[in-house]
C-alpha cells in the first residue's frame, strides 16, 4: 500500500528545503538572506491558515471530528515538534553564519547594549519623530486580554513595574502591569539604518529600537 504524508507535514519538509538553501555556504550571501526572509514569511502564513483551521477543528463537535481522517489534536502536536527544530536550525544559521558574514562584509546588526553615545542620539531622534507617532500601547486592565490583535502584526508583550504604598505614597509593595505595544512595521521600515563609521555599515531591527526606548514610553515605570 503505498504511503500517504500528511499535507501540513510535508509542506514543512518543503519549507526546510527553502532552509537548507540558507545554509548553503556555495549561495551568494544576498541570495541566503533572501531565502531566511522566505522561509519565514511562509511559517507566517502557515500558521495563519492551515495551523489556524486546525485549531477550528478541535473546537468542532466530537461526533463531526469523528468523520475525519486525520487527530487535529495529534497532528498538532507534531507540526510543533517540527516547527521547534525548523527554528532552531533558523536561529543557528542566522546566528553562526549570516551574521559573521554580514559582518566581514562590512554589515552590522546592533543589539540594545552594542550601542555608541553617538549611536544612541541618532536613535533617540529616529525615536522621537518616527517611531512615537505610529506607536500604539495599550494597557491590559485585569487577567483578561480583551485586546484585538490584528492579523499579520508585530507586538511587544511589556511588563512594567512601580512602588505603590498606602495612600498613593511611595512604598515597598511592588505592582505589576502589563502593556501590548503594536510595532509598526507597516509604516516603518523593520531595519533601522544608522549612519556609517569609519567604513562599517550599522542597522538595528525596529523591535530593538522600541525595547531601547521602553523607559521613555513608560516613565516612572520600572520595565
Amino acid at each position: 500500500m503505498e504511503e500517504i504524508f500528511n499535507r501540513e507535514l510535508s509542506w514543512l519538509s518543503f519549507n526546510h528545503r527553502v532552509l537548507q538553501e540558507a545554509k548553503d555556504p556555495s549561495v551568494p550571501l544576498y541570495e541566503r538572506i533572501k531565502f531566511i526572509a522566505i522561509f519565514s514569511s511562509n511559517l507566517d502564513e502557515f500558521f495563519r491558515v492551515r495551523v489556524a483551521s486546525l485549531r477550528a477543528i478541535i473546537d468542532l463537535k466530537k461526533k463531526t471530528r469523528k468523520k475525519l481522517k486525520i487527530n487535529p489534536a495529534k497532528l498538532l502536536k507534531e507540526i510543533h515538534t517540527k516547527v521547534d527544530k525548523l527554528q532552531n536550525e533558523f536561529g543557528s544559521i542566522f546566528r553562526e553564519q549570516i551574521i559573521p558574514e554580514l559582518n566581514n562584509n562590512g554589515i552590522f546588526i546592533l543589539k540594545e547594549n552594542e550601542v555608541t553615545p553617538s549611536q544612541q542620539k541618532y536613535l533617540d531622534e529616529y525615536f522621537s519623530r518616527e517611531v512615537i507617532p505610529n506607536l500604539n500601547t495599550t494597557l491590559i486592565s485585569g487577567s483578561r486580554l480583551s485586546l484585538f490583535l490584528k492579523n499579520s502584526s508585530i507586538y511587544l508583550a511589556v511588563k512594567i513595574q512601580t512602588l505603590s504604598g498606602k495612600n498613593g505614597k511611595a512604598g515597598t509593595s511592588k505592582v505589576c502591569r502589563y502593556a501590548i505595544l503594536e510595532i509598526p512595521a507597516d509604516k516603518l521600515t523593520r531595519f533601522v539604518t544608522l549612519p556609517a563609521e569609519q567604513g562599517k555599515n550599522y542597522i538595528m531591527f525596529l523591535d530593538d529600537v522600541i525595547r531601547l526606548n521602553l523607559q521613555t514610553i513608560f516613565p516612572g515605570y520600572k520595565v
